[in-house]
């Protein structure tokens, strides 16, 4: 079997799949160890049995809906890869608007200390920490896998300005005290209303953990409790960032307003839909 010819019968299996002939190449390039563009440049080249026989396999795994990224354990996140595996939330190309906001805010604020909670894979605290060099970065996680992970990829980017403790939001910051002390506390928490996690795609519904989905009847819990504990740590002038559903806009900026923040905004995607909202803690008179 050629390469062209196991990528046409790749992309035939997975016809369900939004992009049927580039998840062929991504699984065929994991297997071979080799890049998409040597896929291009040796479409004549032949398989072995073996290698025929895993490319089988892994459009069968992908056929049932298993998300690319636990098949090969990567996911590209900000122009870097991250591990990834299941019980890890994949790192999604929207949460680089959060990044975007957050470095351009620091050009022009001082921010030495970042917090981020629900680390998951690290991908947010690590790129953050990456971008702005002179900064701390602290994450939380409830998830012992997501620390596992999260301290891998930090590790594997060479970044020792990061470390991720496990336990639910800030309890394992409590006792650091960092009150009034951190620039940016950052989260993309789960947002997805109860009711609508049966309605999402399935490879993300049937294979992604829920709990880094489920939000609460409204999607809004983990913001309502995000933003009374951000109070705390933020020190005056200090930035509150939030990924949040397309519709959550409103609701969420509102609810950083009843908390006292100011300079509140709504930051679209590339899409035009609602993606980031941020805030910044009052200053003191």
């Amino acid at each position: 079997m050629k390469i062209q010819n196991a990528l046409i019968w790749g992309a035939e299996q997975l016809q369900q799949s939004l992009s049927p002939r580039l998840d062929a190449e991504i699984l065929l390039a994991f297997l071979l160890r080799i890049s998409r563009v040597y896929l291009m440049t040796h479409h004549e080249r032949e398989l072995s049995d073996v290698e025929w026989d895993k490319f089988q396999e892994v459009i069968a795994k992908r056929k049932t809906g298993y998300p690319i990224s636990y098949i090969t354990g990567v996911k590209e996140f900000y122009g870097r890869d991250f591990s990834v595996q299941e019980e890890i939330l994949i790192p999604r190309p929207e949460t680089e608007h959060l990044i975007e906001f957050i470095v351009e805010w620091a050009k022009t604020h001082p921010v030495e200390t970042i917090i981020d909670i629900g680390a998951g894979s690290g991908a947010i605290g690590i790129t953050l920490g990456l971008e702005l060099p002179h900064t701390r970065v602290l994450a939380t996680d409830i998830s012992k896998m997501a620390v596992y992970m999260a301290t891998e990829n930090a590790e594997n980017h060479h970044l020792m300005r990061y470390l991720v403790l496990l336990g639910n939001l800030d309890e394992p910051l409590q006792s650091l005290e960092l009150q009034e002390k951190v620039d940016v506390l950052v989260s993309n928490p789960p947002y997805i209303p109860k009711r609508e996690i049966d309605e999402l795609m399935s490879d993300v519904r049937d294979f992604e953990p829920h709990l880094a989905l489920d939000g609460g009847e409204d999607g809004l819990d983990f913001y309502r409790e995000l933003v009374k504990i951000s109070k705390g740590y933020l020190r005056p002038g200090g930035l509150l960032a939030f990924e949040i559903g397309a519709d959550q806009g409103e609701a969420v900026a509102e609810l950083m307003e009843n908390a006292g923040y100011q300079s509140i905004a709504i930051h679209p995607d590339l899409a035009g839909l609602d993606r980031v909202v941020s805030g910044e803690k009052a200053q003191e008179p």
